[in-house]
């Protein structure tokens, strides 16, 4: 701060607390940004070239990591927008992100069985819808596979827990277990 009188005398002030306002810059890049099949591998490079920061970083499909290169492998198909956000030691944050910035292809399936609980013999239906897709195969968990049928109707006859699982294959041959 400087100071000038009436009188024409001057003085220079130098405060011993500055006052510092920061935000971490962010940003990265990737090795590869398409996939035409899962999985797909990518590797993120962080470019923040700032010590002394924690990272998180959400990948768009549920997972997160708190490395500062991080490797994440995509399992399904879809367009992925990831963040990566900063935070210094002063609890300043800075985000950089990257809308749709992963695309991965394949085939989709959604599928729901209904009811999901009861006593033996459980009648259980399954419905579902298919995109991009040539075949299907379900495993219904137990020993019992259909193939290329969508919705269907089991009988479970032993108690158990079932993990039904419809593999779908497109033109492309990539296949996709949901």
């Amino acid at each position: 701060i400087s100071m000038d009188s009436t009188f024409g005398c001057g003085d220079t002030f130098v405060s011993p607390n500055p006052v510092n306002v920061d935000t971490p810059v962010v940003d990265f890049t990737v090795n590869s940004t398409f996939s035409p099949c899962p999985p797909f591998p990518v590797q993120f490079t962080n470019l923040s070239n700032r010590l002394g920061l924690q990272w998180l970083w959400n990948f768009g499909d549920g997972d997160t990591s708190t490395a500062t290169n991080p490797l994440h492998v995509y399992f399904f198909p879809g367009d992925y927008t990831v963040e990566l956000t900063a935070l210094d030691s002063a609890g300043c944050t800075g985000r950089k992100r990257y809308v749709d910035l992963i695309r991965v292809r394949g085939p989709i399936g959604h599928f729901l069985a209904t009811p999901d609980t009861g006593c033996v013999p459980l009648n259980v239906s399954i419905t579902g819808s298919v995109f991009s897709t040539v075949s299907i195969v379900a495993d219904l968990g137990d020993g019992t596979t259909y193939t290329d049928t969508i919705n269907l109707s089991h009988t479970y006859t032993q108690p158990g827990i079932y993990y039904p699982v419809y593999t779908l294959t497109d033109s492309l041959h990539c296949t996709v277990a949901y």
